[in-house]
């Protein structure tokens, strides 16, 4: 979905792919289960009222929230079900369904499922005439995308960009790393399938991650050029950040221009490591959640070498799982 037609053309191929052996799965069940019901409706998008089409519905029976009223699950157990693809109009229709109580639910790659829509999924078989049709409403789901440049206006590859939401924990609010992404030769990058809200978005440092060699193997190419981390905005910390507005189906610009230096290095050595496992370092200025750096370690001696290390001061972390 993110390169173009033909990742989506490929995408819908899996998808009809494995809704066939979903029916396929259950056709047993529609062979002993038919009833004389009948269900349909449509799938639209909830922002612009269009049908949505090759979105998997499901129609599943469950339990009934009120077994007193003697309806019964749909088909002989709960749990059972049937699927379809929604056709060109959004449409679906189910035959030979029993008498029972179902609930629908629709999937599509890029929307999710909008449960406050005013559209009920939990219905009870038979239906009366006047609410006969279902519909399902599916929010499309938000990007964010942009460039990184250095101060010369040229592209940077391989930059680690980070998305961060706001969560409340034992009524404490804090961020919550939820997508990582690394800019491509051309420095773009693209975030998809975002639920509509706040983020903040960061370039958070280099792509890597701890390189192990042994002896004399070390890398000796590596750039001297580094970046301090900085959100969108070049806000330093969180704290000072502009949350960015993610409406559905919107596609949000986030350019940065970052200021790149020569950098330090800072050379040491590990003890007390598993050297069969793999060891990450991270630098952490003031409060800022550390992404881990680009370093080399012999594994032999423990010898290590952090990159990009930008003038400041540090707290250093050393980790292994």
């Amino acid at each position: 979905y993110r390169k173009g037609p033909c990742d989506i053309v490929i995408a819908l191929t899996n998808m009809r792919g494995v809704t066939l052996g979903i029916v396929l799965a259950l056709s047993a069940f529609g062979q002993a289960q038919q009833g004389e019901h009948s269900v349909g409706g449509t799938v639209r998008n909830t922002l612009t009222g269009e049908p949505v089409r090759n979105a998997l519905v499901v129609v599943q029976g469950m339990a009934s929230p009120n077994p007193s009223n003697g309806v019964r699950p749909g088909g002989s157990e709960e749990g059972q079900g049937k699927t379809m693809l929604s056709g060109p109009g959004g449409e679906f229709h189910f035959d030979g369904l029993p008498q029972g109580h179902y609930a629908c639910q629709v999937m599509k790659p890029g929307f999710t499922q909008d449960g406050d829509a005013g559209s009920s999924t939990v219905f009870d078989i038979p239906r009366s005439p006047r609410d006969a049709a279902i519909e399902i409403k599916l929010t499309a789901l938000g990007t964010i995308e942009g460039k990184v440049v250095n101060q010369y206006g040229e592209p940077l590859e391989r930059i680690l960009i980070a998305v961060y939401e706001a969560t409340i924990s034992d009524g404490e609010r804090s961020a919550r790393e939820i997508k990582t992404v690394w800019t491509d030769d051309l420095g773009n990058f693209h975030l998809a399938w975002l639920d509509p809200g706040k983020y903040w978005v960061k370039a958070a440092g280099k792509k890597g991650g701890t390189a192990t060699y042994v002896g004399a193997e070390a890398i000796s190419d590596e750039s001297w050029d580094a970046f301090s981390p900085v959100y969108f905005g070049r806000a330093r910390d969180i704290g000072s950040a502009a949350p960015i507005p993610v409406a559905a189906g919107s596609r949000v610009r986030t350019d940065f221009r970052l200021e790149v230096q020569p950098a330090f290095r800072i050379r040491g050595k590990v003890e007390g490591y598993a050297a069969s496992e793999a060891v990450s370092f991270e630098l952490q200025r003031g409060d800022e959640r550390a992404e881990p750096s680009r370093a080399l370690l012999d594994g032999a001696t423990g010898q290590f070498e952090i990159l990009d290390v930008t003038p400041g001061a540090y707290k250093l972390r050393a980790a292994q799982e």
